[in-house]
C-alpha cells in the first residue's frame, strides 16, 4: 500500500488528517506533519524522513498545502532521495479522502495524477439554487 504523507504550513495537516477519519476508517500508513513557525526546513524534513521509515514506506505520496512553500520544497528534495515518490501541492480535503481509498488498487504515478484532478475538480463556485414560492412559508430546504 502507498503511504501517504499530508504536509502543511500550521496546523492544516493535521485538521485534514482528522477530518479524514470521518470519512474513511483505515488511515494506516497515513501521517499529516505540520511546519511549525519556528521549525527549520532542514527539521521538518527529518520528521518527514523518521516518519516513512516508521512506516517502511516503499512508495509514497505527498500531498502539500502550497507549491514552492518550505513543506512543498522539502518534499521535492525528499524525492531526490527517494524516487518511488510523488508530490501533489493544493492540499484539500477531498484531495485526501481520493488518496486513501485509492491507494491500495492504483499504482503510484496513476495515483498521483488522479488526486490532482480530484482536488481541481472539487473546487467549484457552488450557490443555492433559485426557489420560486408565493410567501415565504412555501420555501422548503
Amino acid at each position: 500500500m502507498i503511504t501517504l504523507l499530508l504536509l502543511s504550513h500550521g496546523p492544516l495537516a493535521l485538521g485534514l488528517l482528522e477530518s479524514l477519519g470521518m470519512f474513511w476508517s483505515d488511515l494506516d500508513q497515513v501521517a499529516a506533519l505540520s511546519l511549525n513557525a519556528n521549525e527549520r526546513p532542514e527539521a521538518f524534513y527529518q520528521r518527514m524522513e523518521e516518519t516513512t521509515r516508521r512506516f517502511k514506506a516503499q512508495e509514497v505520496l505527498i500531498l502539500t498545502d502550497i507549491p514552492g512553500g518550505s513543506p512543498c520544497n522539502q518534499a521535492l528534495i525528499y524525492i531526490s532521495n527517494h524516487p518511488q515518490t510523488k508530490v501533489v501541492s493544493g492540499l484539500n480535503l477531498m484531495m485526501a479522502l481520493d488518496a486513501c481509498v485509492h491507494r491500495s488498487t492504483m499504482n503510484l504515478s496513476e495515483l498521483a495524477e488522479y488526486c490532482m484532478n480530484s482536488g481541481m475538480a472539487s473546487i467549484q463556485n457552488v450557490q443555492m439554487p433559485v426557489i420560486s414560492a408565493q410567501n415565504d412559508d412555501d420555501i422548503i430546504f
